[in-house]
């Protein structure tokens, strides 16, 4: 009689993938950033608190929760991924306030540590994110009368001719936002040209 062979079962995806926490996504040196952006927007439009537990990737999509270890001394912290960062060399994660905290990163400002991927709504493969290529918007203001937009739509055309702009009305507003830009160094460097001009503006991220 010969031996039966096993049966393989064909693994569907959910849409919602979950990883492991036990497998290393990355491995490098981790920051935080606490006072100086505390109030301010992140880069996918929340109002960045110190005091919650969250944290700037260059990559990883938003909302991603991921695990940090802070190899010194294998303390842990799940955060989730709300902002864009960090954007100094050798540096893979900038921590909240909070979160460097819960590690003891707080006084020393760096430490080595492993980031492990909990939650992620993106497509992972080999323990990587694939597919998610972000567009970035520049977003002037948002006002409930349209002629206070049409006074910023104006300031922003006249200062930034090459890009395009316009108003569109959401949730009962009228927002100034620019067209898609392809990378974030040239939104950056939009978003200070129109910081000299004092013009409140933040960058919108969308997949």
């Amino acid at each position: 009689m010969k031996e039966s062979k096993p049966i393989k079962l064909e693994h569907k995806p959910k849409k919602e993938n979950i990883i492991s926490s036990k497998i290393i996504y990355q491995k490098g040196i981790a920051s935080w950033y606490g006072d100086k952006f505390h109030g301010k927007r992140t880069s996918n439009g929340e109002i960045y608190d110190m005091n919650k537990l969250t944290a700037a990737h260059k990559k990883l999509p938003f909302n991603t929760l991921i695990e940090v270890e802070n190899l010194e001394n294998n303390k842990r912290v799940i955060v989730r991924i709300n902002d864009r960062g960090p954007f100094v060399k050798n540096r893979i994660i900038d921590l909240s306030f909070k979160a460097a905290k819960k590690i003891d990163i707080d006084k020393i400002g760096t430490a080595p540590v492993n980031i492990r991927i909990i939650k992620c709504t993106d497509i992972i493969k080999n323990n990587e994110i694939y597919t998610y290529s972000p567009n970035y918007y520049i977003q002037a203001g948002a006002f409930t009368i349209k002629l206070n937009a049409d006074e910023i739509l104006n300031k922003v055309r006249s200062i930034l001719p090459e890009l395009k702009f316009s108003i569109c009305f959401t949730n009962g507003f009228y927002k100034v936002v620019s067209s898609k830009i392809q990378s974030r160094s040239k939104t950056e460097k939009y978003k200070k040209v129109l910081d000299d001009y004092e013009i409140d503006v933040f960058i919108k991220e969308t997949p």
